[in-house]
């Protein structure tokens, strides 16, 4: 009974540093392949958080100029399509690009042991791969740009198919509708037709230069005199290049992914530099508390134009409003009555002139003093998604009493008190659940 003993226990007392060298190392790969998740992970979603914030900001804080000569479309896709791509797509594809670069190192310096003639042609193979790569970007660049570019009318065009349903269907357009949504998919498509047509057109040519490198690697292992190589390294080397050939095209083709995608991060920076309105507050130069108590405006030589290379659509206007006055604004389309209600909003700012409301240069302070202290009624009225109360009191400054006392005035407390949330009654979007007229009250 003790030999058998004997014998398990030096078998076991032979293999066991062995054994726990290789499980040391598998578990060292294994936190390595973890902290690299992670760092992508975190880096990918703090970089895409900072992107979108930045291009919310400049986006809210845009002009009314920007809205008007954009497409809502092309903010959405921006939004949403793009900043995906942020959040998920070019995390992944650098991270695949990374472990196939040290794929590819480890490959190399296990060949340079034991078929180190194989560098003689697999340098000039990756110069090839690279001059192949750099002829294909530029084209593959342009067509995910308007691949990119192409998203945007169809979000524009769909959104308005869905507000104007009611009379696409009454006039029996739906078909028009259809095709015209159908030929800007087609558009859609096309660019990324040919995108991965170019992708394929690099990979096959990738492959064939990797499957020479593989055989080339074969013949100087075949060739060698008998008894020069170990037949477990030669085994060995022609394992590590065939790997190579996956490899390498693995590599190239994740870093054009990349740059493919990179697109997204351009189309994200360049809506992060939409030039902003005036301040929101202007610290050195703040209007009193208790001003517009009378509400007087006094208007100098105001010259108004929405851009630089349009004509001026209000020309050397001088008059006064005296305080506490209605004042009627008569004239035909295009002559500037709206223009004159945003210059005082400071929604279009004045090109020359000056706008005084109670002795006060409205220029010069910051855009929350001033159109905090105004108000207007909108020919259309527009209600947001939310409550009662949130659209009557955005900022929250105001108590329910007041709240109560503005739709009292109205004549919609009755309306409001029948809801059994009160003030937080909802509000669907665009305040569908309201009538136009009931709409218009408060707003």
């Amino acid at each position: 009974m003790g030999i058998p003993s004997i014998i398990c226990n030096q078998p076991h007392s032979r293999i066991r540093p062995p054994f726990l060298r290789v499980y040391s190392t598998i578990n060292g790969s294994a936190l390595c392949i973890f902290a690299r998740s992670m760092l992508t992970s975190l880096i990918s979603l703090l970089t895409s958080e900072k992107l979108f914030k930045n291009m919310t900001r400049c986006i809210l804080r845009a002009p009314m100029s920007f809205f008007d000569s954009t497409p809502t479309g092309r903010i959405l896709n921006r939004a949403s399509n793009d900043q995906s791509v942020l959040d998920l797509g070019i995390a992944s594809k650098f991270s695949w690009s990374m472990l196939s670069v040290i794929q590819i190192l480890g490959t190399i310096g296990v060949m340079s042991q034991v078929a180190w003639p194989v560098f003689a042609i697999f340098i000039p193979v990756m110069v090839v791969c690279v001059i192949y790569q750099r002829y294909q970007i530029p084209a593959a660049r342009e067509l995910a740009r308007l691949y990119k570019i192409q998203r945007s009318p169809i979000l524009h065009y769909f959104a308005e198919s869905l507000s104007g349903a009611p009379s696409i269907r009454a006039y029996g357009q739906k078909d028009r509708f259809r095709k015209a949504n159908l030929s800007l998919l087609d558009n859609h498509s096309r660019p990324w037709f040919h995108n991965f047509g170019s992708m394929e057109w690099l990979s096959l040519r990738l492959t064939m230069l990797s499957t020479l490198v593989f055989a080339v690697c074969l013949i100087l292992l075949v060739s060698l005199p008998h008894g020069l190589l170990n037949p477990s390294i030669a085994g060995l080397a022609v394992t590590y290049a065939l790997n190579l050939n996956s490899q390498l095209t693995s590599m190239i083709w994740n870093i054009s992914r990349i740059e493919n995608k990179m697109i997204s991060v351009e189309r994200i920076l360049q809506y992060s530099r939409i030039p902003s309105e005036a301040p929101l507050v202007v610290d050195y130069c703040r209007p009193p508390n208790s001003w517009l108590q009378d509400g007087a405006i006094n208007i100098r030589c105001l010259e108004v134009r929405y851009a630089e290379h349009l004509p001026s659509i209000l020309r050397n206007i001088s008059c006064t409003i005296p305080a506490r006055k209605k004042v009627g604004i008569v004239g035909r389309t295009g002559s500037g009555k709206s223009t004159f209600i945003q210059a005082l909003f400071r929604i279009v700012e004045p090109r020359e002139g000056t706008i005084g409301i109670d002795n006060v240069d409205i220029c010069k302070i910051g855009l929350h003093d001033l159109r905090g202290r105004l108000s207007i009624i909108p020919q259309d009225p527009t209600m947001f998604e939310g409550t009662v109360r949130g659209n009557l009191d955005q900022l929250n400054e105001y108590s329910d009493q007041r709240v109560w006392e503005v739709l009292d005035k109205c004549q919609l407390s009755d309306i409001v008190r029948q809801s059994p949330k009160k003030l937080d009654s909802t509000v669907v979007e665009n305040g569908e659940n309201w009538s136009v007229g009931q709409r218009q009250l408060p707003w």
